[in-house]
């Protein structure tokens, strides 16, 4: 009974990503209508976007493996946090780059993967101290 859990937990942890690359292929074969700037800022942040919401559930099963247990041990996790909160905002920000309702909804999505990654930053931090 477990391991079909951490299968569907597994599952479910790499969906998003899933969904950002299989938006960004579906972009890339229907462009959306606006300029060409803006289509490439809304593919760099789609694939920012994937990249960071694929590491979100590795770093989750690392901590799994070697919990979060504070003082200077916990570091390496402070900075993958940071990094992956720089990553993902970048990702927002191209997404953004031209308003268009396909860029609103990939922006929306990785946003949601934001409110993940601020969870995971809020979790390291705490166990900081």
């Amino acid at each position: 009974m477990k391991s079909s859990i951490w299968v569907l937990i597994l599952i479910g942890a790499f969906a998003p990503a899933a969904l950002l690359i299989a938006l960004r292929i579906y972009f890339k074969s229907h462009p959306p209508d606006s300029s060409e700037a803006g289509a490439r800022g809304l593919q760099r942040g789609l694939k920012l976007g994937a990249i960071s919401a694929a590491v979100l559930p590795l770093l989750f099963i690392l901590a799994n493996f070697r919990p979060i247990s504070g003082g200077e041990a916990n570091i390496p996790y402070v900075i993958c946090a940071f990094a992956g909160n720089a990553i993902n905002l970048a990702a927002i920000t191209d997404c953004l780059r031209e308003r268009s309702g396909e860029s609103l909804f990939a922006a929306l999505l990785v946003l949601g993967v934001q409110l993940v990654w601020l969870f995971y930053l809020f979790a390291a931090l705490m166990s900081a101290r």
